[in-house]
């Protein structure tokens, strides 16, 4: 087998749009219609990433409660929301966390019935 030929990696970005018609390959065609495809998932994510979206009502409910140290959680959900407080400066926070408890989630689940049961956590 022949040896394949490396090219060099290069960002998006930095894919040449102006390229003369008389210099124009599939090759180059290719890569335009990649920076532009590349471009907009870009341009999208900056939206979603600027939404002001209003909280999960599920983890506000848990958070006012007192948050996953209190209240048994029985929804199978694998993260969650959690609101924290800075004790020096006031400020609160909000932290994606993973479930605690067993590998498995059934177990979690039944960890948290427990719990509940038996007033451990309302």
């Amino acid at each position: 087998l022949p040896a394949r030929k490396r090219l060099r990696q290069i960002n998006w970005d930095e894919i040449e749009l102006d390229v003369p018609e008389a210099e124009m390959t599939a090759e180059k065609e290719r890569r335009i219609a990649y920076r532009k495809a590349a471009e907009n998932v870009h341009k999208y994510l900056k939206a979603v990433d600027n939404l002001k979206l209003p909280p999960n009502p599920l983890d506000v409910l848990l958070n006012e409660l007192g948050g996953p140290s209190k209240v048994a959680e029985l929804t199978g959900r694998k993260v969650r929301q959690v609101q924290y407080e800075d004790e020096e400066t006031g400020i609160k926070y909000v932290r994606i966390e993973r479930r605690k408890g067993a590998k498995s989630f059934d177990r979690v689940n039944i960890e948290e019935k427990q719990a509940f049961q038996s007033g451990e956590k309302y």
